[in-house]
Protein backbone atom coordinates (compact mmCIF):
# COMPACT_ATOMS: atom_id res chain seq x y z
CA UNK A 1 0.00 0.00 0.00
CA UNK A 2 1.67 3.84 -1.54
CA UNK A 3 0.96 6.51 1.20
CA UNK A 4 0.76 9.92 -0.66
CA UNK A 5 0.44 13.05 1.01
CA UNK A 6 -2.65 15.32 -0.46
CA UNK A 7 -2.35 19.16 0.01
CA UNK A 8 -6.08 19.31 1.52
CA UNK A 9 -6.52 16.88 4.00
CA UNK A 10 -8.90 13.76 2.68
CA UNK A 11 -9.01 11.91 5.71
CA UNK A 12 -7.50 12.49 9.41
CA UNK A 13 -3.85 13.06 8.61
CA UNK A 14 -4.07 14.04 5.07
CA UNK A 15 -3.09 10.79 4.23
CA UNK A 16 -4.32 9.05 1.29
CA UNK A 17 -3.95 5.30 0.45
CA UNK A 18 -3.91 3.72 -2.51
CA UNK A 19 -4.15 0.04 -3.45
CA UNK A 20 -1.23 -2.15 -4.58
CA UNK A 21 0.38 -1.47 -8.41
CA UNK A 22 -1.54 1.84 -8.13
CA UNK A 23 1.94 3.56 -7.01
CA UNK A 24 3.57 1.96 -10.07
CA UNK A 25 0.94 3.10 -12.54
CA UNK A 26 1.91 6.89 -11.32
CA UNK A 27 5.36 6.51 -10.88
CA UNK A 28 5.55 5.30 -14.79
CA UNK A 29 3.07 8.28 -16.15
CA UNK A 30 4.98 10.64 -13.80
CA UNK A 31 8.28 9.35 -15.98
CA UNK A 32 6.58 9.56 -19.07
CA UNK A 33 5.33 12.95 -18.58
CA UNK A 34 9.08 13.79 -17.41
CA UNK A 35 10.88 11.84 -20.89
CA UNK A 36 7.88 14.22 -22.83
CA UNK A 37 9.14 17.10 -21.61
CA UNK A 38 12.96 16.15 -21.60
CA UNK A 39 12.27 15.62 -25.35
CA UNK A 40 10.99 19.16 -26.05
CA UNK A 41 7.32 18.14 -26.57
CA UNK A 42 4.95 19.95 -24.37
CA UNK A 43 5.21 20.69 -21.20
CA UNK A 44 2.36 20.05 -18.26
CA UNK A 45 2.11 23.82 -17.44
CA UNK A 46 1.60 24.56 -21.35
CA UNK A 47 -0.99 21.85 -21.84
CA UNK A 48 -2.62 22.86 -18.61
CA UNK A 49 -2.69 26.45 -20.25
CA UNK A 50 -3.93 25.06 -23.92
CA UNK A 51 -7.21 23.30 -22.42
CA UNK A 52 -8.01 26.12 -20.06
CA UNK A 53 -7.76 28.70 -23.22
CA UNK A 54 -10.37 26.40 -25.80
CA UNK A 55 -12.45 26.00 -22.36
CA UNK A 56 -12.50 29.43 -21.55
CA UNK A 57 -12.76 30.79 -24.76
CA UNK A 58 -15.76 28.15 -26.01
CA UNK A 59 -17.78 29.16 -22.56
CA UNK A 60 -17.21 33.07 -22.70
CA UNK A 61 -17.99 32.92 -26.38
CA UNK A 62 -21.50 30.48 -26.40
CA UNK A 63 -22.59 30.75 -23.00
CA UNK A 64 -24.55 33.53 -20.84
CA UNK A 65 -22.63 31.70 -17.35
CA UNK A 66 -21.14 34.44 -15.05
CA UNK A 67 -17.37 35.05 -16.19
CA UNK A 68 -16.23 34.97 -12.41
CA UNK A 69 -18.00 31.41 -12.17
CA UNK A 70 -16.16 30.17 -15.54
CA UNK A 71 -12.72 31.11 -13.82
CA UNK A 72 -13.80 29.59 -10.70
CA UNK A 73 -14.63 26.30 -13.02
CA UNK A 74 -11.19 26.40 -14.76
CA UNK A 75 -9.59 26.42 -12.19
CA UNK A 76 -8.35 29.86 -11.46
CA UNK A 77 -8.62 30.88 -7.56
CA UNK A 78 -9.72 34.50 -8.01
CA UNK A 79 -11.15 36.62 -11.35
CA UNK A 80 -8.98 38.40 -11.82
CA UNK A 81 -6.05 35.76 -12.32
CA UNK A 82 -8.63 34.60 -14.48
CA UNK A 83 -9.11 37.94 -16.33
CA UNK A 84 -5.71 38.01 -16.69
CA UNK A 85 -4.76 34.54 -18.30
CA UNK A 86 -7.90 35.37 -20.81
CA UNK A 87 -6.64 38.66 -22.05
CA UNK A 88 -2.58 36.98 -22.76
CA UNK A 89 -4.85 34.48 -25.04
CA UNK A 90 -7.33 36.35 -26.43
CA UNK A 91 -5.90 40.13 -26.76
CA UNK A 92 -8.97 41.51 -24.95
CA UNK A 93 -10.60 40.81 -21.77
CA UNK A 94 -13.65 38.09 -20.98
CA UNK A 95 -16.46 40.71 -21.45
CA UNK A 96 -15.45 42.13 -24.15
CA UNK A 97 -14.65 38.75 -25.81
CA UNK A 98 -18.37 37.90 -25.20
CA UNK A 99 -19.76 41.45 -27.16
CA UNK A 100 -17.60 40.58 -29.79
CA UNK A 101 -18.99 37.09 -30.27
CA UNK A 102 -22.82 37.70 -29.67
CA UNK A 103 -22.03 40.58 -32.29
CA UNK A 104 -20.40 38.83 -35.07
CA UNK A 105 -23.64 35.86 -34.89
CA UNK A 106 -25.97 39.01 -35.22
CA UNK A 107 -27.10 38.94 -38.85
Amino acid sequence: MCHLRASKPLRPGGVILLPEGVEAQLIDRQADLHRIELDGAISFAELLDGVRRDAALQAVGQTTRPLADIGQALGFAEPAVFWRAFRRWSGSTPAAWRAAQRADRQP
